[in-house]
């Protein structure tokens, strides 16, 4: 998969992680034939390249420069994004209680993966729209979204614990997005509380609510259409409520069965060699 794990039927969880020093594999396949490694089945991609098995020379090689992972996904934005932003008062719900303000980062003035820096995307919908760089992490590069998908939904929606998050905000996720066929559906997730606070610097610890996160987080390139978002984290103390990001730019606990306030946001994770 993107993240250089093999994935299928009858592994642990469905995945097993591969850990290794350099560049792990990002996509390809591995044919078992008669308890070892099939040298003309297996085909790898390792960074921008094709790694096959060549018969004469009886070794893998890099073979040229894999089309799965030169295609640019992303652009990096040479303007400020212009973003609604909550002014502070009236119904976070409405586009008439946020002002207009520029957001974000430049590369050309921050570094490409620094958290901020904005990028235009195109993910197989033909829509581009607004990404900030979220976080780095060896050869990939998460982004989240500048805005919600669609409608509000609820984190939970089968119960009141915590463990069933997979019908709610992770389920809608994954409808919302299907039509970013660019991607993999391991390549898209909702963000974790970790990686909200790390990229806003900020500590979480799992039970406290954190507040003074960038505009850039809470802001939207499009209109509102939910006062936050979800996040993937459950709440370490309470068993009935997850993590949102609200409106205000803050990290707060809700009931996972509310459906009425908070959306879902995409973070989206690539290899660096897919943004330009």
């Amino acid at each position: 998969d993107g993240n250089g794990n093999l994935t299928g039927a009858g592994l642990p969880d469905g995945k097993l992680e591969i850990n290794m020093s350099g560049n792990k594999p990002t996509s390809g396949t591995v044919k078992i034939s008669n308890g070892g490694v099939s040298q003309d089945g297996t085909t790898m991609t390792v960074g921008d390249y094709d790694v096959k098995y060549n018969q004469e020379k009886n070794k893998y090689e890099a073979t040229g420069k894999g089309s799965s992972t030169t295609t640019a996904l992303c652009t990096a934005n040479t303007t400020k994004v212009s973003a609604l932003v909550w002014a502070g008062n009236g119904d976070p719900g409405q586009e008439s209680s946020y002002t207009r303000q520029e957001v974000g980062l430049l590369a050309s003035e921050s570094g490409a993966y620094t958290p901020g820096v904005t990028y235009t995307c195109e993910l197989g919908d033909n829509e581009s729209n607004t990404f900030y760089v979220l976080e780095e992490k060896g050869d990939n590069v998460s982004l989240i979204a500048g805005f919600n998908l669609e409608g509000t939904v609820a984190w939970c929606k089968s119960g009141s614990d915590n463990s069933c998050a997979a019908d709610g905000a992770k389920a809608a996720l994954k409808e919302r997005t299907s039509g970013w066929t660019k991607l993999t559906e391991s390549q898209i997730s909702l963000p974790s509380a970790n990686q909200i606070a790390t990229s806003a610097e900020k500590t979480f610890d799992g039970t406290k609510e954190v507040s003074g996160l960038p505009t850039w987080l809470s802001s939207y390139t499009k209109t509102p259409v939910a006062y936050g978002y979800w996040i993937s984290t459950p709440h370490a103390s309470n068993s009935g409520n997850a993590w949102y990001v609200d409106s205000r730019g803050s990290l707060y606990g809700l009931s996972v069965g509310d459906g009425s306030i908070n959306g879902v946001r995409p973070v989206i994770t690539v290899l660096k060699s897919n943004l330009n």
